[in-house]
């Protein structure tokens, strides 16, 4: 079977991802952070029917492109660093807070491959 009629399993499901990521914000340069992957995911749990369930797959899915993104740009040889995911990530943080543009806002990304057992943090 497998020359003629072999398929890979990611045809029906998405491929798992590599990293566990826990993303942080601070209102006040560093001094204290929210962990707002927690908060999420307990509303989720809590409130299993709402929409709490879209906003935490949205909010991870963002954070593991962001993750994606910070680790091919820091492996790479290009001097130019892309960060349209991180940007998009610190929208979506802001608005979930109900932030102003104005106000500065510091995000962290703990990076935890799931194969190793180290972190890798990020602060932008």
């Amino acid at each position: 079977m497998k020359p003629y009629f072999h398929q890979h399993w990611n045809l029906f499901a998405p491929e798992p991802p590599l990293n566990n990521v826990t993303v942080s914000v601070s209102l006040d340069h560093g001094a204290t952070w929210k962990n707002l992957s927690e908060e999420i995911l307990d509303q989720h749990y809590a409130w299993r029917v709402s929409h709490h369930g879209r906003i935490a797959l949205a909010f991870g899915n963002s954070a593991l492109f962001a993750a994606d993104e910070w680790k091919i740009a820091s492996t790479g040889d290009n001097q130019i660093e892309e960060t349209k995911a991180r940007d998009f990530l610190k929208v979506v943080c802001r608005k979930y807070l109900k932030l102003e543009e104005s106000i500065d806002l510091q995000v962290k990304m703990e990076i935890e491959p799931i194969k190793r057992n180290t972190l890798i943090e990020v602060i932008y």
